[in-house]
């Protein structure tokens, strides 16, 4: 593991990841700047990553773990805008994860607790940030920070879990969101964007005050033109911390 504070700004690294399923993927950059948002240190990094990349490696050439791949601006709006959770958050996380995590049935009675409304829960895979509410045996899932030119064409991610008798929440989770592609080829090329909605199986197995787990379902890839998966569904794990 590296250190936030040795991190220098046009320093070169490499990220590692599968983006768009081809794993073991490296790919090079610089690192483009050390940014605070929301009171949360993020590093910005001209690496290119694609879906699939998230969760992935970004490394320091004496071979550190500076920060995990975690999210990217959209190439139509910016080229080369990554950004990675930096190797300090990932320390705290590691130390919680040998923590006796919580199973979430036992903290179904706690309303102020680790599921209360109001408490916004952030991705380590995709940088998203979620509300979660809970009403009896049911917790419904909100992402909150929708891009404002997606939020405006209408784009929402939302879910409903119901508890299991093995403590497990399970449900579905609804999206909405814009899709890009492009047909013809060279000169004759034109982009579109479709509008798909995708209903998804999401699990959330465990709970602490510093973190959640769970499961969601996701296709190898995904035809924009059609708005259907291609490829085999696969079950990828995420993890969410408090803000």
């Amino acid at each position: 593991m590296g250190e936030l504070e040795k991190v220098q700004v046009g320093e070169h690294v490499a990220a590692i990841g599968s983006p768009l399923g081809l794993e073991g993927t490296v790919s090079d950059g610089v690192v483009s700047a050390i940014r605070e948002i929301s009171g949360k240190k993020w590093i910005q990094t001209t690496a290119p990553a694609s879906h699939g990349n998230s969760g992935g490696p970004l490394l320091d050439m004496s071979n550190h773990v500076i920060g995990v791949i975690t999210l990217g601006v959209n190439p139509e709006l910016g080229q080369n805008l990554n950004f990675a959770v930096p190797c300090d958050e990932i320390a705290a996380m590691l130390i919680s994860a040998r923590q006796q995590a919580q199973p979430l049935d036992s903290a179904n009675g706690n309303t102020s607790g680790a599921l209360s409304e109001g408490k916004l829960w952030t991705s380590l895979t995709s940088g998203h940030d979620f509300n979660l509410r809970q009403d009896g045996d049911y917790l419904y899932v909100e992402w909150t920070n929708i891009p404002a030119e997606a939020k405006s064409g209408g784009a929402f991610t939302g879910g409903e879990l119901k508890k299991n008798s093995d403590g497990n929440w399970r449900g579905v989770q609804h999206s909405r969101f814009p899709c890009a592609y492009t047909r013809g080829v060279g000169a004759y090329a034109q982009s579109y964007t479709n509008w798909c909605s995708r209903n998804t199986e999401i699990e959330l197995h465990f709970v602490s005050s510093t973190r959640i787990e769970g499961l969601s379902v996701a296709p190898e890839k995904f035809n924009c033109m059609k708005c259907e998966p291609l490829g085999k569904e696969q079950q990828k794990p995420f993890t969410w911390i408090p803000r």
